[in-house]
């Protein structure tokens, strides 16, 4: 290959690497099942099921060229008044107050373990700098919670199956708090779903419970009795004076 055709030569399209997944311990011990396994999740993919869709473009309706949004972050100090001021971003810290005292404190890491060995009330399940402590709930439940995000769950060995089976088998999902880091805390619920005879194992990160207002019941309706039909006056000519 001369020069020429090096300088030519277009580099080839480099393969984009896939996802492996965000690696976790879990423990599950039941009075049937001890499990501990190490298992990786990514947040599940959809197939769309509609061929509809609006395809539209973002324009100035006076130019109508694109357009597109741009932030700017800006961190105001805010005083006894209310008045703004703006400060440097490496000046904001977070604090808390512990014992009257306001204490700066770091953001909570990932959640990376998970133990459950015991069936507790969900206040009682805590999170320990990285580990987290579960319990479970019947599968059913988990319709109770409103999950923002879902996360399919896989491993490398096979106890990743046998945690599923005997979840399966048990009838329970399992339930703890969860993080991604920060202060942000979710309710996790983990739990066995079977698609086309396959086994598969979901995570799903709930906001909370799900408030519902109008139960549809089973309401006694009094029958109403139909009006009798009469008949129609019938008009006539009114009589001259």
């Amino acid at each position: 290959m001369d020069l020429n055709q090096l300088l030519n030569e277009k580099p080839s399209a480099t393969k984009q690497r896939e996802f492996a997944g965000w690696k976790m311990k879990l423990t599950y011990r039941s009075q049937t099942t001890a499990v501990t396994t190490e298992i990786r999740y990514a947040k599940t993919e959809a197939e769309p099921l509609l061929d509809l869709e609006a395809e539209v473009k973002r324009l100035n309706r006076e130019t109508l060229k694109p357009v597109k949004e741009k932030w700017s972050k800006t961190v105001v100090e805010i005083d006894e008044s209310g008045q703004e001021r703006p400060i440097d971003e490496s000046l904001v810290s977070y604090f808390q107050e512990i014992d009257g005292n306001l204490v700066e404190v770091d953001k909570l890491p990932r959640t990376n373990e998970v133990e459950v060995a015991e069936e507790k009330d969900l206040s009682e399940c805590t999170i320990e700098d990285r580990k987290a402590q579960g319990s479970t709930i019947p599968i059913p439940q988990i319709q109770e919670y409103l999950p923002e995000s879902t996360y399919e769950v896989w491993g490398e060995d096979s106890t990743v199956k046998a945690l599923a089976e005997a979840l399966e088998k048990e009838g329970v999902a399992l339930i703890f708090p969860f993080t991604f880091g920060g202060f942000k805390i979710y309710t996790a619920t983990l739990y066995p779903i079977r698609i086309d005879g396959n086994l598969h194992l979901l995570m799903s990160l709930n906001s909370g419970k799900r408030i519902l207002k109008h139960p549809l019941t089973a309401v006694a309706v009094e029958e109403k009795k139909p009006k009798p039909i009469l008949a129609k006056p019938k008009l006539k000519v009114k009589a001259k004076k």
